[in-house]
């Protein structure tokens, strides 16, 4: 039998390090004018003056956090049918893993954000 907890754990850090800190990554880069293309014109474009680049720069991290807590309380709603594929092989549904608390463990001060995540994060009881 597969011990769950540590499925979950590992979920977390992989969802922290490969999404969210990768998002954050990327787009803090498009926001400091560090990227190429269509995609980096665009963004120099709309952040032409310091203060939109500011604002935008100190939002990210929340927009990405945003994005993140409705897919897992879509997963924990039973919302959108994801599973997650097991080292054996074998699947089980996010759902039933996460038993419905994914959205909520991802928050808070000893959230997968605190443990897992290297970026930053806005946290309204700090002091």
């Amino acid at each position: 039998m597969m011990d769950s907890q540590n499925e979950l754990n590992d979920f977390a850090e992989l969802l922290m390090r490969v999404v969210r800190d990768r998002a954050i990554s990327t787009c803090e880069a498009f926001a400091a004018g560090r990227m190429g293309g269509p995609d980096g014109e665009r963004w120099n474009t709309v952040l032409a003056g310091r203060d939109a680049r500011s604002a935008v720069a100190e939002l990210i991290a929340d927009i990405v956090d945003q994005t993140l807590f409705y897919l897992l309380n879509s997963l924990d709603n039973g919302d959108l049918p994801l599973a997650l594929r097991r080292a054996n092989g074998s699947c089980v549904d996010l759902y039933d893993l996460g038993r419905s608390e994914m959205a909520g463990w991802f928050l808070g001060p000893d959230g997968w954000r605190a443990r897992y995540s290297t970026h930053r994060f806005f946290d309204p009881d700090a002091p």
